[in-house]
């Protein structure tokens, strides 16, 4: 049985960690603050659980879209960079 030894990858460039940590943050804010306006509008509303859930999918989907392509460009771009 052999072992091959691998050898370290450098660690990523100070720029791409922090944009790579902007995109995930922006990922995590967007989806939390839809559902906290959806539940807010929808109790306000006196709408029911259900639809205040619906509103909070439809209004999370966009902004998730968006930070999901944002943080999967930047990982695509970093990970072909470094081999």
């Amino acid at each position: 049985m052999s072992v091959h030894a691998t050898t370290p990858r450098p660690p990523l460039p100070q720029p791409i960690a922090w944009l790579y940590a902007i995109a995930v943050l922006v990922l995590i804010l967007s989806v939390g603050a839809a559902v906290w306006v959806g539940l807010l509008v929808g109790f306000d509303a006196s709408l029911t659980f259900t639809a205040s859930m619906a509103g909070v999918a439809i209004g999370a989907f966009v902004p998730a879209l968006l930070g999901h392509g944002i943080v999967v460009a930047v990982h695509d771009t970093v990970w072909s960079r470094r081999g």
